[in-house]
């Protein structure tokens, strides 16, 4: 089998190495990152990530030696999870707020089953929807009733719904999320209820959205690098003992044969942090989001649900209609990042230390790309940018 020659490698690792380096500059030093599905970990966690820990096995039955101190930080990040989230039980194994979904998927809908969550076309998230995970697992879904215009479930036809199909899994969470959904007011008594809580653990973390597993759902499920700033994996909670058994027993190596021990590690520190300054992290989170919507909405640019405030989370949905994805791209060209939908997010410019006055320079430089009444707008924004280097609410040794 034809290789490199020792030329060739040589040439090709270096244009790898400086890719990447091209890519931490240009996204780190020059952009605006307003992506509502991304974060940044603090310098002491991207080290820990690096650890010799990436290389490591184990697994529960002990078939693989010289452990110790992975278990050591496995206890040490669960209890820290336990003690954030107010939980009996919590597995950071899963690699992806995805598996925990399909591993939900798999242990409560057995053989098929009914499953209730919220349609794509109002902010659900896609990948468990009626043409994916549903599909290929066999489960009948159903969508949530929703009112597009407060962007959220309607109680009364939910419960109707749920009467009607007694289904046996109810997924709460979205994709698109501005408020805390009506879990309270909902009656599931006879159905597994599970928050996906991907986009807003980082501000039920900081206690400041709603708190899915005091409020009825009996598991929460997440990833844990949105408006957390943790290292992209997953997480689940619950307070069910039998719930967590099963979960536990069949998660490895059903789900994930050996979780990634160098992210776990990481996380952990992710999880300290946010013990210590999650509250004023996620307080800051919102303010600034209510912020960068206000203004934005004063500088005529069409954001949802003005009549509810806004948002009560790290989200800020912008409604362009057809134009959103071509409006994205002209926002990168700008060195603003933002997704297709448009749904911004403030937790990674709030990580690196930004508030409300910086949300009205950043509307501002929104309004100048979307109306094309400025110009030099991705020379303004490297400059701003460039002011904010050094993440906060970080822990120094």
């Amino acid at each position: 089998m034809p290789g490199f020659d020792e030329t060739e490698a040589a040439e090709l690792s270096s244009r790898l190495e400086a890719i990447s380096n091209h890519h931490e500059l240009w996204r780190t030093q020059q952009c605006l990152n307003l992506i509502a599905s991304e974060n940044i970990t603090s310098k002491r966690v991207r080290l820990l990530l690096s650890s010799d820990l990436g290389h490591r096995y184990t697994s529960r039955d002990g078939f693989y030696r010289g452990t110790r101190f992975i278990d050591e930080i496995e206890s040490l990040g669960v209890d820290t999870a336990c003690k954030l989230f107010g939980s009996r039980y919590a597995d950071l194994r899963p690699t992806s707020g995805h598996l925990c979904n399909l591993a939900i998927m798999l242990l409560f809908l057995k053989n098929g089953g009914k499953m209730l969550c919220i349609d794509p076309a109002d902010g659900g998230y896609p990948g468990i929807s009626k043409n994916r995970l549903s599909k290929l697992l066999g489960v009948t879904t159903r969508y949530f009733p929703f009112d597009p215009g407060k962007m959220n479930i309607t109680a009364e036809e939910a419960n109707k719904a749920i009467a009607e199909d007694d289904p046996d899994l109810i997924l709460f969470g979205s994709s698109f999320i501005l408020f805390p959904q009506p879990i309270k007011d909902l009656s599931f008594k006879s159905s597994h209820a599970v928050y996906d809580a991907s986009h807003v653990l980082g501000l039920i973390a900081g206690r400041k959205f709603q708190d899915p597993l005091r409020e009825g759902c009996n598991t929460m499920i997440a990833s844990t690098h949105k408006s957390f700033f943790g290292p992209q994996g997953g997480i689940i909670i619950s307070n069910d003992e039998s719930i967590m058994e099963l979960i536990q027993d069949e998660l490895s190596p059903s789900i994930v044969d050996n979780a990634h021990w160098n992210r776990i590690l990481a996380m952990t520190l992710a999880l300290i942090e946010m013990s210590r300054f999650g509250e004023e992290y996620s307080d800051q989170v919102i303010k600034n989001s209510k912020s960068l919507a206000r203004t934005l909405d004063e500088l005529d640019i069409p954001v949802k649900c003005r009549e509810y405030g806004y948002t009560d989370s790290h989200q800020v949905i912008l409604d362009f209609g057809q134009k959103s994805a071509e409006i994205s791209k002209r926002l990168e060209g700008a060195n603003i990042i933002v997704d297709a939908g448009i749904r911004l997010g403030t937790s990674e410019v709030t990580r690196m230390g930004m508030k409300e006055e910086e949300m009205e320079e950043i509307a501002q430089h929104i309004h100048d790309v979307v109306t094309g009444s400025s110009t030099k707008v991705k020379e303004r924004v490297t400059k701003f940018v460039s002011k904010f280097q050094d993440e906060k609410y970080v822990i120094h040794p």
